[in-house]
């Protein structure tokens, strides 16, 4: 019976378009009428999967360096490891990995070239952790050789301050004394530390100018902490509970911290992609509306 019906339809369809009629310009209205549908169908599913696929690699390209979960104090920048439930957290079967992080903002300085960037200071396990060697770009990403410490900059990072990892470049990395007021004197004032880079990372993202990787425990000493962190990043076994394994680390931390899954961290990114895929399907329905509905009056 539907076989009929549709047959029917397109049959009358057919007839409709090319039938002769004494008003050729209601044809050719119809046609254009029909073809502007079409157009404007074929642009809404082009660009919607264009903004998909944009999407989708925004989503690979972040993910790559975000936590899957990351723990942040709601006040101040930093807080105490003594107080923070760390233990709970690595008996969580849901948890492959937790690790410390300390990120803060630093001057860094190579010869006559200077720039700020934010050090991210891991333990050495951490690019196994989570997956950074896979965005190597040259050099070795190792942070640390038995005592000697390492950094590995982003792309941009390294091309501003111009490394040669061939060389014998020695990065000063200077940040202001916790304790000190008195900045008349810059040499009193800051905290200086050095270090040899062993690497560059590339990850397409914004994070290549901003980022450069240093061993925890320089990213400590240079910024005057003890057991501080800035923040708390989990790795979890599998992402298909991801929302229901926040709640429990919410729960665990409790209100004096922040619980943001890899989503959370960039949401402004994400919120502005949805707005424009929503601003693009509305042009664009609006305008196969308007068309369809002249098609009627016209018929």
């Amino acid at each position: 019976m539907k076989s009929n019906t549709f047959h029917t339809a397109f049959f009358i369809a057919w007839r409709y378009f090319f039938s002769k009629k004494k008003h050729h310009i209601i044809n050719i209205i119809s046609i254009i009428s029909t073809i502007g549908i079409m157009v404007t169908s074929a642009a809404l599913v082009i660009v919607l999967s264009v903004f998909n696929g944009m999407e989708d690699l925004v989503v690979r390209s972040f993910n790559q360096f975000n936590p899957d979960i990351k723990i942040t104090a709601v006040e101040g920048k930093s807080f105490a490891l003594d107080s923070f439930p760390v233990k709970k957290l690595e008996t969580m079967p849901e948890i492959a990995s937790v690790q410390e992080v300390v990120s803060d903002l630093s001057l860094i300085i190579n010869e006559d070239r200077q720039m700020l960037a934010y050090l991210k200071g891991v333990n050495t396990s951490y690019p196994q952790t989570c997956g950074m060697k896979q965005l190597l770009f040259d050099g070795e990403f190792t942070l640390q050789d038995e005592e000697v410490f390492f950094a590995v900059p982003g792309a941009i990072v390294a091309g501003i301050l111009q490394l040669n990892l061939n060389g014998f470049d020695l990065l000063k990395f200077y940040y202001p004394k916790r304790n000190k007021s008195n900045f008349a004197t810059p040499s009193e004032a800051f905290n200086l530390e050095c270090l040899q880079p062993s690497g560059v990372f590339l990850t397409n993202t914004e994070y290549d100018e901003k980022y450069i990787f240093v061993p925890i425990a320089f990213a400590r000493e240079l910024c005057d902490y003890e057991d501080e962190v800035t923040s708390i990043e989990l790795f979890l076994k599998s992402k298909k509970k991801l929302s229901l394994t926040q709640k429990k680390v919410e729960n665990i931390v409790g209100s004096a911290y922040k619980v943001q899954n890899q989503f959370q961290q960039e949401e402004l990114l994400f919120k502005t992609i949805k707005s424009e895929k929503l601003v693009i399907f509305i042009i664009l329905g609006n305008i196969s509306w308007h068309l369809s509905k002249a098609k009627k009056k016209e018929a």
